[in-house]
């Protein structure tokens, strides 16, 4: 299967989304959002991408609170 540079960007970038535990967006041209148009992503985040990862990783908290494993 072939996927254009701008498609497989996408997909690792909406990937690593989920990874760092964004869901989907509701936002059509956020990164999280479900689908993808090849020919409009600018291959910039959307200000919901960012607000979202913001939320989960507060600045200033990321390797204290925020990260911490019980065991």
């Amino acid at each position: 299967m072939f996927f254009p540079d701008s498609a497989l960007q996408w997909a690792i970038c909406h990937e690593m989304g989920h990874t760092l535990g964004l869901d989907h967006s509701t936002v059509p041209e956020a990164v999280m959002y479900k689908q993808h148009d090849v020919d409009t992503w600018n291959q910039k985040l959307h200000q919901d991408d960012i607000n979202g990862i913001s939320f989960l990783y507060p600045k200033g908290k990321i390797g204290r609170a925020a990260c911490r494993v019980r065991v």
